[in-house]
């Protein structure tokens, strides 16, 4: 698979910086009609319909080569698909939109170091200093945050960003041996194991029929846009360019979201908050930028790395 212009932004990336950033604002809205649990399992449905015939299409084979992958693929999916979709949810119930994409927003800096836990980089002091800067951007956002937000949704959006940096450094080895749209839809079944016991009762007790088209649309957001289109658009991305340079496409998700939430709900931000997105935003930049300021040698193991074909 083949990068693409350098100096163009990816489309891939930029349509799911969109979709990931409005996302915040429509699961709020939706908790309004269902609870979190609900939205887990209902989502996880929508998107297997959808990526399943997605790649009969495309002549995306659905197998594994072997038990090895497999085991590895599902364990991802249980992840991506199932812990992390309930500390992000569980967390989004208890903050609101702006906080929960600025603590997502953190990611990029688990990805770097989950990458040197495993020794697939080294970790650098440019890495940890921009890690120390974000997490003085997140106090300052979580610090002076409305009277709905609790301790608890913070630890539990935060955890989701942790698991969700994992899961890019995952996705980054099984590229390898999967296409992006492969790798979602294979390890679909892997989080059934998390989002049935979570969500069956919670899902059936949700009156569906009295929804409203903005309801119906918010949903649909959720699992076609957000999740189905959203994973696809991130892990193609991941894999023209590289997950780091990926993650740095997260800075703007903050924004996006932020924005909605002021144009939807009505959500303020504060001059300490908006100071806050933008030390988060400076954080993760040095972090992820002292990563590409190594040898030649890195630079050429990172030019390989964009370019799996």
């Amino acid at each position: 698979m083949k990068p693409t212009n350098r100096f163009l932004p990816n489309p891939y990336l930029t349509l799911t910086v969109l979709a990931w950033g409005f996302n915040f604002v429509a699961v709020k809205s939706l908790y309004q009609v269902m609870p979190p649990a609900a939205l887990a399992l209902t989502r996880w449905v929508v998107m297997l319909f959808a990526l399943v015939p997605l790649c009969l299409v495309m002549k995306e084979p659905l197998r594994f080569p072997s038990p090895r992958l497999a085991l590895q693929v599902l364990f991802l999916g249980s992840l991506t698909m199932g812990v992390y979709m309930f500390f992000f949810l569980e967390g989004a119930k208890q903050v609101t939109p702006g906080e929960s994409s600025i603590l997502i927003s953190t990611s990029p800096i688990w990805v770097l170091f989950f990458e040197a836990l495993f020794r697939l980089e080294k970790l650098r002091w440019g890495s940890v200093i921009g890690a120390v800067i974000s997490c003085l951007g997140v106090a300052l956002v979580v610090g002076h945050s409305s009277g709905t937000t609790t301790m608890f949704g913070i630890l539990m959006t935060l955890a989701a960003a942790v698991i969700w940096g994992l899961c890019v450094v995952i996705s980054r080895v099984l590229g390898a041996h999967f296409s992006p749209l492969q790798l979602i839809t294979l390890g679909m079944p892997g989080a059934l194991i998390v989002i049935v016991p979570y969500g069956l009762g919670p899902a059936l007790g949700v009156n569906w029929a009295s929804l409203s088209p903005r309801d119906w649309y918010y949903f649909f957001h959720i699992a076609l846009l957000a999740g189905a289109l959203g994973f696809y658009g991130f892990f193609t991305g991941v894999q023209q360019l590289g997950p780091g340079k990926a993650m740095r496409y997260q800075f703007f998700v903050p924004i996006v979201a932020t924005i909605s939430a002021l144009v939807v709900l009505g959500i303020p931000v504060t001059l300490l908050q908006g100071l806050g997105v933008l030390v988060v935003i400076a954080g993760v930049w040095i972090a992820s930028a002292a990563k590409f300021s190594g040898s030649p040698a890195q630079s050429q193991h990172q030019k390989s790395e964009a370019d799996p074909s």
